[in-house]
């Protein structure tokens, strides 16, 4: 959504999540667990689009790497709308 410009989608999906009570976490590890699906799927010769091997490797590593940063952080929801802007 951010990459197509819509920049409000990020903000719309967390204050969404907020709104619900859903725990900020389970979400950011679904979306760790959807990106390591994709390449996966890419490690057996299956093509995901729209995201090619590469990008979906750099996307993985960098959610891996803030999922940490996530755990620690002291706004967990500013900080997961300013990854999904990303």
């Amino acid at each position: 959504a951010v990459a197509s410009g819509d920049f409000a989608f990020p903000f719309t999906v967390v204050e969404e999540l907020y709104q619900e009570g859903k725990h900020l976490i389970h979400f950011f590890e679904g979306l760790v667990d959807h990106f390591r699906t994709i390449i996966r799927a890419h490690l057996q010769g299956i093509d995901r689009p729209p995201y090619r091997k590469e990008q979906a490797l750099n996307l993985f590593s960098d959610l891996v790497r803030r999922l940490d940063l996530f755990r620690q952080a002291h706004h967990p929801r500013v900080f997961l709308e300013e990854t999904l802007l990303h």
